[in-house]
């Protein structure tokens, strides 16, 4: 019964830190790939968040949690960032 108890308990607080990922536009003032974000020049978090630079806009997409928006938004290399919204042309 303990065993049982610890095990539910470590999986409730363990996806309780999961922060849910969405996928957002931030343009930034520069190439991205030329600008100071942590998140562009670590590789592995470069991978983790789906990031997809663009070559005609100074903008990349991502999938950003609450925090991350938050720590992009006081950077001076971000003008802005918007949610991703899925569009059709036909309803």
């Amino acid at each position: 019964m303990m065993r049982i108890l610890s095990l539910l308990l470590s999986i409730t607080l363990s996806t309780a830190s999961l922060e849910a990922a969405d996928r957002y536009l931030v343009a930034t003032r520069h190439a991205p790939l030329a600008t100071q974000l942590r998140m562009l020049r670590d590789s592995d978090e470069f991978r983790s968040r789906g990031i997809r630079a663009f070559e005609s806009a100074d903008a990349f997409a991502a999938d950003l949690t609450a925090g991350d928006v938050a720590e992009l938004k006081r950077s001076s290399e971000v003008r802005f960032i918007t949610p991703v919204v899925e569009r059709h042309a036909f309803v």
